[in-house]
Parts: C-alpha cells; sequence; structure tokens
C-alpha cells in the first residue's frame, strides 16, 4: 500500500466508520420509539400541556426540577388575555404556587376586567436561568400569548451554566452552550 492508500484507510477507520455506525444506531434507536421526547409541551386534540422530560435536556435525571403540570388549549378564545410567566422558583411560586405572582396577576386582572377571559399559564420552572427559558419562551411564542413576563435574577449565577455551577466551564461561550443543548 502506498502512503496516500494508508492515509485514507487510516481516515476512513477512524474518523467515518465510528460516525456511521453512530448514525445508524440513533436512526434504529429513533425507528424503534427509544427515548422520550424533550419538547416543553405536548399537544393532543388542542390540549397542551407541561411535558415532564423537558428539563433532562439540562440536568442529570436525579436533579431534574420539571415545570409544574400545567394544561390549556392550543387556540386561545377569541377576545381572550394570555399571559405565560417564565423564570425560575420566584416566578413559579416555589414553595407555595397558589401565592405565586402569576396567581396575583390572574387575580388582579380577574378583578380589572371581569368581562373578559384571563389565561395566565405559569411556565416558570424552579433552578433554572436564561439559557433554559429561551426555548421555554420560543415554545410559548406558539400558542398567540398576548404578554411574556420574564421574572428572573439570582439563577442567572447558580442556575445550569451560570458562574457559580459545575456548567461554569460553558458559560463564557455561547456556542459551546447551545451545541451542550441539541
Amino acid at each position: 500500500m502506498n502512503r496516500y492508500k494508508l492515509f485514507a484507510f487510516k481516515i476512513i477507520t477512524v474518523c467515518i466508520v465510528p460516525i456511521l455506525t453512530i448514525l445508524v444506531l440513533e436512526l434504529g434507536l429513533r425507528v424503534v420509539g427509544f427515548g422520550y421526547n424533550t419538547n416543553v409541551f405536548v399537544e393532543e386534540k388542542g390540549i397542551v400541556r407541561s411535558n415532564w422530560p423537558f428539563t433532562f435536556k439540562y440536568f442529570p435525571w436525579s436533579v431534574a426540577r420539571p415545570m409544574r403540570s400545567l394544561q390549556f388549549t392550543a387556540k386561545k378564545e377569541p377576545g381572550s388575555l394570555r399571559i405565560f410567566v417564565l423564570g425560575g422558583s420566584a416566578a413559579q411560586g416555589f414553595p407555595a404556587e397558589e401565592f405565586g405572582i402569576s396567581r396575583q396577576i390572574q387575580v388582579m386582572l380577574e378583578q380589572a376586567y371581569p368581562e373578559r377571559n384571563i389565561e395566565v399559564i405559569n411556565a416558570a420552572i424552579s433552578a433554572v436561568n436564561s439559557h433554559v427559558i429561551l426555548p421555554v419562551a420560543k415554545a410559548c411564542l406558539q400558542y398567540d400569548p398576548d404578554f411574556l413576563m420574564v421574572y428572573l435574577g439570582n439563577n442567572e449565577v447558580v442556575g445550569p451554566y451560570g458562574a457559580g455551577t459545575f456548567y461554569s466551564g460553558f458559560s463564557n461561550n455561547l456556542t459551546l452552550i447551545r451545541l451542550s443543548q441539541s
């Protein structure tokens, strides 16, 4: 074998064969339905609900904090006001969601506009920061919101990819963060 053929053989066996093996394995697993859906929401028969495995993209199973269970209609009723509340534990209302900011907004708007249907959907997730909230916000935009209310702060430091976490090596490189989330 000459040098070029030997070099080509090494490239094929070291690079191409493992990549093709991984691709075939991935496609096979997808065909048989292995794994779980990591979309923010799951929609069935016009009803949208939170998808509990969504945060598995950001946290190990042992510490993942799923979005609280929520459900709303995919199509907003005419004349109704739809607001999504996004953020971390403070926005979620942890530890007592019934006293959280989304519930307070709902009560105040219902009193101010008793003739309108008010939907305040709490899509906040405890222990997350803007890197996790961005895909949630994009998913919320598909359901015709009037407002997205974002309430974040402390988790920008201690949430996933924050300066004070084990992901901190990625925190200064947005491209690496986005690649790690795919």
